[in-house]
């Protein structure tokens, strides 16, 4: 196939032309960038009608300047009543939106991209002014894949001249799979307009100041297990090191750890001292973090969570006599941000009085806290993958990015709550036809369409 320039994408979902018509997917990307990252247009071939440059004159491009909705078109100039190929393309790499050093995965897409683009609708805007659709009912497996150039992505529509073949259009009147054709009293006429809507997503992941996810909520660093429900680490003083969070100009000495609370279970936490340690205690606490889009880590969000203190050690040594006061762990602290659980050791300023670990307690080298979380299973609304309380296209995003993984030989990351959110109908499975799902309930809510999961499934 002799396409110059090939599209960055990794899945696609298709919306029903009736979702399409009713909104402007534009919307749902107010936040893309203003600087173009590239140019996505039509490669094309319609009985005589074969375009496969951006700069023919009868193709229109699209020029992509981060998330959001686009069109590309193609202008009939004898018209036909067959389609023989349909390739949405564009001259972004691919490799821009993996990891560096990243190799080629399943059909040579980098493992790790998380740029794609959902084809949304296709239709024949006639010269009489109506307007036809052309069914999508992709992408089917290998639709999306690297070109002959190794780093630049296409997405066959129609493509039978590739090893997997892709005929991703709806109601073709011939068996012949070689063309798409259509009824005889139909057809692309001399001066329609086909247009291909699409929505490009992942691509403006390093925005927001590293809300890498995109959701517009807690910051999910590339180190973040993708399981993770909530982070926990130290807070305060001990001598002359000070940690009071990771955006805090006021930190001194070495960090405490961080360990990442993925469900029920026992973690622990330490903080390994640099600067000597000391032998007065007046600030000290753990705080359990929300991460991955979860909105607090408290009982308000995990209505039934319980977390209780097992044990401190101070330079490796248990304090075999530690009593944990009724006051000491707060699971629904609220400052300013996230709610976030606090399990206090000594507390002379937020107001406790908690001294569990008493003020003259010498620390050399380090102390940790070990610590059990039960109650913790986060119970996703269908649809709502993330967690945030929304379904919405990061939802969608999120489960064909594990959908592509799983195809590609990677390992599911889903906890079990992800996977039961994801699966939408039920068939025990995580497939592209549930992000398919989530994104046509997505759709038709913000069309005010009022969508239950039975409107949505029905079709």
């Amino acid at each position: 196939m002799k396409c110059k320039k090939i599209i960055v994408a990794i899945i696609g979902i298709a919306i029903t032309a009736t979702v399409v018509a009713s909104l402007s997917l534009t919307s749902f990307f107010a936040d893309a960038a203003d600087e173009s990252i590239g140019t996505a247009y039509l490669c094309y071939q319609a009985g005589a009608d074969s375009f496969w440059d951006a700069d023919s004159e009868y193709l229109t491009a699209a020029d992509i300047t981060g998330d959001g909705s686009y069109s590309v078109t193609a202008t009939a100039n004898m018209g036909s009543g067959s389609i023989e190929c349909m390739i949405l393309t564009t001259d972004i790499n691919a490799f821009d939106y993996a990891e560096e050093g990243a190799s080629a995965g399943n059909y040579g897409i980098p493992e790790g991209c998380i740029a794609y683009i959902a084809i949304d609708s296709i239709e024949i805007q006639r010269t009489s002014g109506e307007t036809d659709t052309i069914e999508y009912t992709g992408p089917s497996d290998g639709a999306f894949r690297t070109n002959d150039d190794g780093s630049t992505i296409r997405v066959n529509i129609w493509n039978i001249w590739q090893s997997p073949n892709i005929t991703d259009l709806g109601g073709s009147t011939s068996d012949d799979e070689t063309k798409f054709e259509f009824a005889d009293d139909t057809g692309i006429n001399t001066g329609d307009v086909i247009v291909v809507n699409f929505t490009v997503s992942g691509t403006d992941a390093d925005d927001d100041n590293g809300d890498s996810n995109g959701d517009n909520g807690d910051t999910t660093d590339s180190d973040v297990p993708s399981d993770a429900i909530a982070e926990a680490y130290f807070l305060g003083n001990i001598g002359a090191e000070y940690y009071w969070g990771a955006d805090s100009d006021s930190n001194t000495g070495n960090a405490p750890t961080t360990t990442y609370i993925t469900g029920d279970g026992t973690y622990t936490v330490t903080w390994d001292l640099a600067n000597g340690g000391t032998d007065t205690v007046e600030f000290l606490a753990v705080v359990i973090s929300p991460v991955n889009g979860i909105e607090n880590f408290t009982t308000d969000t995990f209505t039934d969570l319980v977390v209780t203190l097992d044990e401190v050690k101070v330079d490796g040594v248990a304090i075999s006599d530690y009593t944990v006061s009724d006051n000491a762990i707060d699971t629904a602290y609220y400052e300013s941000g996230a709610g976030v659980t606090r399990i206090y050791l000594h507390d002379d300023w937020a107001g406790t009085g908690v001294a569990d670990l008493a003020s003259e307690t010498t620390i050399t080298t380090s102390i940790e806290v070990i610590f059990t979380i039960s109650g913790a299973e986060y119970a996703n609304d269908m649809g709502d993958v993330d967690g945030d309380g929304d379904i919405d296209v990061q939802d969608a995003y999120i489960v064909q990015v594990e959908f592509t993984n799983i195809s590609a030989g990677k390992d599911a990351s889903f906890t079990d709550a992800q996977k039961t959110a994801a699966d939408i109908n039920e068939d025990g499975e995580i497939t592209i036809r549930d992000a398919y799902y989530i994104q046509v309930y997505f759709a038709q809510t913000s069309a005010d369409m009022n969508p239950t999961w039975e409107d949505v499934l029905a079709g």
